[in-house]
This record gives structure tokens, sequence and C-alpha cells, in this order.
């Protein structure tokens, strides 16, 4: 390789100053300029031809920034250090760049003999934008502490904290070390201070109570968290010692694996949160008074049901009994209307309380829709002809079939029904139709009564709405029945809708649901009832209300069995021993023992295997039905049961097909 010489290190060293972005330049030892590289010539304006030769002071006129006065440079072996001196104080360049220059200069030495200087000097623009631009972010920051409605505030530790101690000893040293060494005008107004200075200083437990459990957790958290904590709660104390709360965003400061401060800002929600309890205590009251509510309903439909008991049977046994004067006949017919009209209410007013609460569940199978619609009517003709009302019906041809709770479907065609027949004079109009649509199922129920009015129509379907015009208050009615059809169909994926020219202009009602049922459920239809065995059964009526016990006995004696009747808890037990009865009918009610222990006796007493448990009770809600099964109880009704329904279960005993679903 070949040897470099002085020439060639002395190109490359030129080479570098020129990439340099700081202005140098070399002086020979009169002052006179050597060399000067590309900054500075674009500092002093003078290139290196002109600029070479020259008195450093003729090509680079400095000015002091703090005096404006110009500074000249001695160079020379004497004045080298007083030289060096004056450029360390903030000097501008006139001319050429203007810059604000900071510089430094130091001699150039041949061995032992001044040879000159080399001065460096760097744009200090930048840096003071830079110093500026910090003064005024301070000053924005220092705006924004003091005037922030939200408390902002830096707390120390006296000793740092080992980031590897567990949780729990950090926290202790927090109540130790921590105190509060600055904080904004708005946190000292959240504790009911005037100035940040009455604040300074307060220990971690002035402010943060031990005492509360809450707050020690809130530590945990933010040590868990790794020191940033984002909207935690605090509960605190203000200078009279009241309750404060707190909504909390912490950063932690850590320096060489210690924390040595905590930065924090916080919002006071004291009077939210005392909104937030007050809203619970007032959801609460709600709550229990809806509860209280749910539990008088129940109990009122108990007491409602009992009598309608036995009434419900003396009626059954008049209109089964051939000998009864025919003059009779239309009174039977009133009470038997008007008691399923009454149990119709008590049902109602339940199941919109069901619906509230969600506990309605719908019990779908495949069922054919002219059925169901000729079953409503069935169930609506003693009021529809009680009125003289003119009915036309008009069902398809071919059958339709639906996947639907064919209970609950009768129960929203029923109540139209029951609508239609009371809201329109005697003699009126009432129209049925049922028919296939597209995919779904639409049941029109048209009649000429008083309609609706406008401003009644939109809120038709809610609660206890009537019209001013109804004749619903000499008819009875509660006004919750189209909500309990709004609501039903809505559980079926159908919907419900309104019309009415006007009042005195009749309405129409119309119901769509889907028709759509999956094959395999089409494949097996329910057959129809079997007819009632000649075969007498061995009963035992188990009821405290001697007329009801002693009326469904009558009843059941009509229909051919054999019935014993007892009127409390362990007179049933001893009898189900004594006379092993096929079936039980069962009160739940009772004194003594109450229905579901005598049903969990009987369940253990192998004689009583076989026998069919029935609940025929005022409870109908659905923990009273899932207690029913707990206990052993095959089906459990409610009172006034359908002497229909009571014959055909014991017709088919054992078997589900008239019983009313749990």
């Amino acid at each position: 390789m070949a040897r470099q010489t002085k020439s060639d290190a002395r190109d490359w060293l030129r080479l570098g100053l020129e990439s340099l972005g700081d202005a140098v330049i070399t002086t020979d030892s009169a002052g006179r300029i050597t060399y000067l590289n590309a900054a500075a010539e674009r500092l002093t304006g003078a290139s290196a031809e002109s600029g070479r030769g020259r008195h450093l002071n003729q090509v680079l006129r400095l000015v002091d920034e703090g005096t404006g006065r110009p500074v000249e440079l001695l160079i020379s072996e004497e004045g080298i250090g007083e030289a060096a001196a004056t450029v360390r104080r903030p000097l501008r360049v006139q001319g050429g760049a203007g810059w604000s220059v900071q510089a430094s200069l130091d001699p150039i030495r041949e061995g032992q003999v001044f040879a000159g200087a080399v001065l460096v000097l760097r744009d200090a623009g930048d840096r003071l934008e830079q110093e500026k631009e910090v003064r005024e972010s301070v000053s924005r920051y220092r705006t924004f502490f003091e005037q922030s409605a939200e408390g902002i505030w830096r707390c120390e530790l006296e000793e740092p904290v080992p980031v590897e101690l567990p949780a729990e000893e950090q926290v202790d040293r927090f109540y130790r070390d921590a105190f509060l060494a600055e904080c904004n005008r708005g946190m000292a107004r959240m504790y009911g201070l005037s100035e940040p200075a009455e604040l300074i200083g307060a220990r971690l437990g002035d402010l943060l109570p031990r005492s509360d459990n809450h707050n020690v957790e809130y530590l945990r958290s933010f040590v868990r968290s790794g020191y940033r904590l984002a909207g935690a709660e605090s509960h605190e104390l203000d200078r009279e010692g009241k309750a404060k709360y707190f909504l909390n965003n912490l950063i932690g400061v850590l320096e060489n694996g210690r924390l040595v401060r905590v930065w924090g800002t916080q919002l006071d929600i004291t009077e939210r949160k005392r909104l937030e309890d007050e809203l619970r205590r007032r959801a609460e009251d709600l709550a229990g008074a809806d509860r209280r509510k749910d539990q008088f309903l129940a109990m009122l439909a108990h007491e409602l049901r009992n009598p309608l008991a036995p009434i419900r049977n003396a009626v059954e046994l008049m209109r089964q009994v051939e000998t009864i004067d025919p003059a009779f006949q239309p009174s039977r017919e009133m009470v038997e209307r008007q008691v399923k009209h009454l149990a119709r209410l008590v049902d109602d007013l339940l199941d919109v309380s069901r619906i509230t609460q969600g506990s309605i569940r719908l019990r779908k199978e495949v069922v054919e829709l002219g059925t169901v619609v000729e079953r409503a009517i069935e169930a609506t003709r003693p009021l529809i002809d009680s009125r003289a009302h003119d009915l036309k019906i008009q069902l398809p041809t071919d059958q339709i079939h639906l996947e639907a709770d064919p209970t609950r479907l009768e129960q929203i065609l029923t109540n139209l029904l029951n609508n239609a027949a009371k809201y329109t004079m005697p003699g009126g109009q009432i129209r049925v139709t049922a028919a296939l649509e597209g995919d779904e199922a639409v049941v029109r129920v048209r009649d000429n009564g008083i309609g609706v009015p406008p401003d009644v129509l939109d809120r038709v379907f809610e609660p206890f709405v009537q019209s001013e015009g109804s004749l619903a208050r000499s008819e009875g009615g509660l006004g919750i029945g189209l909500t309990l059809v709004r609501s039903l169909v809505e559980m079926h994926g159908g919907t419900v809708e309104a019309t009415s020219p006007g009042l005195g202009q009749g309405s129409e009602f119309v119901v769509r649901l889907p028709a759509t049922v999956p094959a395999e459920k089409t494949a097996s239809l329910p057959e129809a009832d079997a007819p009632f065995p000649s075969r007498g059964l061995r009963v035992l009526v188990v009821e405290d209300n001697v007329d009801a016990a002693e009326s469904l006995a009558a009843l059941l004696h009509l229909w051919g069995h054999e019935v014993r009747m007892v009127h409390d808890g362990l007179a049933a037990i001893d009898a189900a021993r004594e006379h092993h009865p096929e079936v039980v009918l069962l009160d739940i009610g009772l004194p003594g023992l109450d229905g579901y222990q005598v049903a969990k006796r009987l369940r253990e007493d192998a004689s009583m295997d076989g026998a069919l448990l029935v609940a025929m009770t005022g409870y109908g809600q659905p923990e009273d039905r899932r207690r029913s099964r707990e206990a052993g109880i095959h089906h459990h009704f409610v009172k006034p049961v359908e002497p229909f329904v009571l014959r055909t279960l014991l017709s088919n005993l054992g078997a589900p097909v008239a019983s009313e679903p749990y």
C-alpha cells in the first residue's frame, strides 16, 4: 500500500470539514484566514478565495447579543486566551446568514510554536427556537394546570419504592413515604380549600383513608397495572371529614427500577355517586314495589279463584242434570258466562305481570289455524249471542298449519273476539276471516262497532288505554286485553295492527303469523281426543273449601267415579293409605300439611306408585308450578278448572292430552 503523505492527510481533513454543518475557519498566527469550509462561506458571505489572506475580523463581523456591541477577536500568542473566552458569550453574525451562533476558539500549534487558531461556529437559531417553544409550552402547561377544573397533582416519595417488592409492601411504603408535592387550584377546591398551598405536604393517609378497603385495593391495582392506572375510583375525605369520590388517572415515574413519584388527575364524582345511589335506591324501591304488586296479584288471583271453583262446578252440575227446569237454562248460562269472564280477567291480569317479567314461555307445536279459530269462537260464542251479534266466519278450504302455542294462540283470538263483541252495540256485525297470504297465516277480526278515534289508534295496544266512547266500563274490562294480544303475537314472531275509519265506523284487527312449519313436524299432527270411557275411577278429593269439595265430588259422582273427600293434609295421607285412590285431586293451600308436602308423602308410599296426582289450586305462578313438579305432582291446574278438561284427563288416565302444561 502506498504511503500516505502529509498532503493526502490535509485533503482528507478538508473533505471532512466540508461535510460538517458547523462553520469552520482557520487563521495563521496573525489572524489572517487560511481556510473556510462551505458552512463558513454561507455564514460570512465570503468565498474561500475572497476570504483567504484577509483578517478574520474583516470577514466575520460578530455582535454581542446581550449588548449589541461589535466583537473583535485578537488572534495572537498573547490574545488567544481572551479571544477564546469572548466567543463563549451569545453572539450573532452581521451580514451573511445573520446567524445567532455558539462558538469555540482553539489555538493551532506546530510543536511549541503558535501557528494560528481554529474557530468553530454552530447555528444557535434552532436551539433558541427550541428554548422559545419550551418556554411557551411551559407557559401553556402552567395555564392549563392552574385553570383546569380537573384536579392535577404530583405526589413524591421520600424514599423511592423498588418495583420488585410485593404489592402489599409497596402499598405500605406509599402510606409511609408519599406526600403531595404539587397540585392545582381545581384540586384544592375539591377538598373545600381555596389555595393549593393549603393542600401541599398532605400525607397519603390524610386524603385516602387506609381504613377503607376500597382504597387499599385501589393502590394495589395501581401497582399491578405497572404504575399506569386509568378510570380508577378512590374514596377520600375533604377538610371537614366528609366523604368524597374521585375518578383518577395515575402515571408513575420510575428511575433505576424504583418508583420515585406519581402524576395524576382526578375528577370529582361525589354528586354523580350520590345520584347513582339515589337511583339505585329508587330502583330497589320500585323493584320491591313490583314484587309486592306481583305477590298481591297472585294472592288476589288465588282468593278470587277459590270461590269461582264451586260456582263453576255447580253450573256444570246444573247443565248435566237433565231434570232441571228449562226455565232456569238462561240463568245458568248467564252464570257460566260471567264465571268464565271473571276467570279470564284474573288470567289476563296475571299474564301482563308475567310478560313484564319475561316469565311466559311458549310451548309450540304444529296447530291447524282453522281449528284454533273455531275454538276461540266457541269460547266467545256466549258473549256474542248474548248481544245478538251477527257473526260471519270465513275459513280457508285447505288447512293452514303453523308452529304455535295453541293455548296462547286461542287466547289471542279470544281477546280480539271479546273486544269486538264488547265494543259493538247489540245486534252488530262481526266478521272473522282466516287465510294464507304468501308465507303468513292471517286472521282478521272486523266489526261495525264504536270504532277507535285517531288519537287512540296509535296507543290502542298500550296497557289501560281505552276510548272515551268505550263500552268497556259497562261490559267489564281492564284495558289490558290488547296489550296481551300484541305481546303474545310478537312472541310468536308475528305482528298485529289495528285500523279504524273513526268513531262510530267500526274497527279491524289483523294478526299475521309465520306459516312455515319444519317438514319433520308436519308428519305427525295431534289426533282427535278419545271418547270418555265408562269405567269409574277411585278419586280422592283433598280440598279445604267445603263448597268446592262437595261440588267437585258431585260432578265426579255424576261422571261415574267413586269419590272420597277430605279437608286437610293429614287426613289426605290417612285416606290415601286406606283407600288407595287412582287419582288424587289436590288443593295446595291446605291446613296442616300443604299440598306439596302431601304429594311428597304420597310419592314416598310404595302403595301409591300408580296414582295420578293433580293439583287444583288458586296458585298459578311459575314458582308454584315449579314446586308442583318438584313434589311429584303430574298436572297443575288453576281454578276454576274447566269440567271438560278435567273429564278428558280422567278419561285418559296418565296421558297429557288435555292437561294444562306446567
